[in-house]
């Protein structure tokens, strides 16, 4: 994951949990099990993504594993970003 990704991802996090401190957060803090994400939470973070980012996610990867910590957001939002743009992309004609 990228650094400006990264950042990003803690960027979004911390505007729906206020209470996050970034100082001691890393891509790998577990964020559901430290109670830094919940249910709701995760849904708001899903609107900041998008708005941020312009990465529609699907709903079937709405799922606790996505949102581990930001490591596995990062690969969700990557994995997003990839599939749209081969959505958008015109086709080849041959």
């Amino acid at each position: 994951m990228s650094t400006t990704l990264y950042s990003t991802l803690l960027d979004a996090l911390c505007r729906t949990n206020p209470a996050c401190d970034r100082a001691r957060l890393s891509p790998s803090t577990p964020l559901l099990e430290e109670g830094l994400l919940d249910s709701l939470q995760i849904v708001t973070l899903i609107g900041e993504l998008e708005k941020d980012l312009g990465c529609q996610v699907p709903l079937d990867e709405v799922v606790p594993d996505n949102f581990q910590d930001l490591t596995a957001i990062g690969s969700l939002v990557e994995r997003c970003l990839s599939t749209q743009a081969a959505s958008d992309s015109p086709p080849v004609s041959g």
